[in-house]
């Protein structure tokens, strides 16, 4: 059941608008003649517009209802809710991000490895300055790889130590 199931009833002189979830109505705010409540069903919220210019606090109130009342009971409720869901969001977010990064470092780190070697092969570089420039590509190597297997495959709790460490 939507919330335009349950806030439609309560509603005089419902008809239907053009399109789908569309509704006028006689405003339940002010003595309404001819409807001039606009009632539009988007995204699991009730769109209340008076074209005579009553408030959306006014309407909901002389409903008996309040401005909650407005949404689907399968969005985010609460303050606490919204915070939660945003936060879940931005540690996702940044779980990605961090992904690609670590990838694109292991990835350079490589590359510089190979091309170290290409020279050593080459003769331009000594077997000196080989090591140090391999070594260098391949310090912290292992803990890269391991926080780059855990956040792309491991738990939302592993990832978050990863994070943490971050």
């Amino acid at each position: 059941m939507t919330v335009a199931d349950s806030v439609l009833p309560l509603l005089e002189g419902v008809r239907p608008r053009s399109g789908p979830d569309k509704w006028t109505a006689r405003c339940p705010a002010h003595d309404d003649g001819t409807p001039s409540l606009a009632i539009t069903y988007t995204n699991g919220r009730l769109l209340l517009k008076c074209w005579a210019g009553c408030s959306i606090n006014a309407i909901v109130w002389a409903l008996g209802l309040n401005l909650a009342h407005l949404f689907d009971d399968s969005g985010p409720q609460s303050i606490a809710e919204r915070k939660t869901r945003r936060a879940v969001n931005g540690f996702r977010a940044w779980r990605e991000n961090a992904t690609s990064e670590i990838g694109a470092e292991l990835r350079s780190r490589d590359m510089v490895a190979a091309a170290a070697s290409t020279a050593l092969e080459m003769g331009t570089i000594t077997e000196e300055q080989f090591g140090e420039i391999v070594s260098g590509a391949y310090r912290r190597y292992s803990e890269l790889e391991h926080d780059f297997e855990i956040l792309r495959t491991g738990t939302d709790a592993e990832a978050l130590e990863v994070y943490r460490d971050a």
